[in-house]
């Protein structure tokens, strides 16, 4: 980090803090976005060091504040679920749930015969996961158009029985190889029994 002068951090970390309210998470940010700068750096000359270094730290503050809220929670207290029976958790729902997951495997298991890789992956992904579109697509390397095509078609498949057309068959193709398809599926199966 020595080719960053002092000032250049400093301004840095009172940027980042201007904009994260906790000292500890505008610190790592600031520290994130320094050694993103180093290892994005290969010796490059930057005309203005503090702007690049901002820019940065731009992104990184967006992904801190969006990760931050996919996680809120509300603590539910007694009086609160007692005034809102909505919120009360259903006596049967681990039953519920195993026969969610046992509808799940099994429309799974008829597909697997049925459906090629990457439409598997994209019901898994839309209709079990409940990704939008944009991330499924992102998830598979593809525009979102494409995405969606072979999500369409992948829902008609799997409600009609035969054998489905590759995604190729609609001019779409999705970039991973058959091992990656393989692993992603894998991997979104294993967080269902989760």
């Amino acid at each position: 980090m020595s080719e960053f002068s002092a000032t250049a951090v400093a301004s840095l970390h009172a940027f980042v803090l201007r904009r994260v309210p906790d000292p500890a998470d505008a610190a790592d940010i600031a520290q994130q976005a320094l050694l993103r700068a180093w290892s994005d750096h290969h010796g490059s000359r930057i005309g203005n060091v503090d702007a690049w270094l901002r820019c940065i730290a731009r992104r990184l503050i967006i992904n801190h504040f969006h990760a931050g809220n996919r996680h809120n929670s509300v603590e539910l207290g007694d009086a609160l679920a007692d005034s809102e029976p909505v919120l009360r958790t259903r006596s049967d729902l681990p039953i519920a749930m195993r026969e969610c997951r046992e509808r799940i495997f099994g429309l799974l298991d008829r597909a697997t015969g049925q459906l090629c890789l990457v439409h598997q992956v994209a019901l898994l992904l839309a209709d079990v996961y409940g990704h939008c579109d944009k991330h499924s697509a992102a998830t598979l390397r593809m525009s979102v158009p494409c995405y969606k095509l072979v999500l369409h078609r992948a829902r008609s498949a799997a409600r009609k029985p035969g054998p489905s057309h590759p995604s190729g068959w609609l001019g779409v193709t999705c970039p991973l190889s058959t091992a990656q398809l393989v692993a992603l599926r894998t991997e979104l199966l294993e967080g269902c029994m989760t």
